[in-house]
């Protein structure tokens, strides 16, 4: 509901992690680390590069199932900022926060 022409953003890290929903980029942000980021789509517009572009780096962090979607985000954020690709077995929104820290380091 409202403006999706964005990107939700949870939290202040200058180190990003992309993934699919608004509980899964609330669950990165509890980490204290990481901000959490939900885009909308499979296309970055022209806003959310311009939103994405802040991040020292960004982690794009989709299940196996998304592979495709996600070397496509990596595509379009290449040259824009530092970024990287891990995929996950598990939804990171069912994961303690200690569990994510450790998905997202390794």
């Amino acid at each position: 509901y409202g403006d999706t022409t964005g990107v939700l953003t949870v939290g202040n890290s200058d180190i990003a992690v992309i993934v699919e929903d608004a509980p899964s980029a609330c669950a990165v942000a509890s980490t204290e680390i990481y901000t959490g980021i939900a885009i909308l789509g499979t296309n970055l517009s022209t806003k959310q590069k311009h939103c994405l572009k802040k991040h020292r780096k960004i982690i794009i962090c989709l299940d196996n199932d998304a592979k495709g979607k996600a070397i496509k985000l990596l595509r379009q954020l290449q040259g824009l900022v530092e970024c990287t690709v891990k995929f996950i077995s598990k939804d990171l929104k069912y994961c303690p926060r200690h569990e994510i820290i450790n998905v997202l380091t390794q």
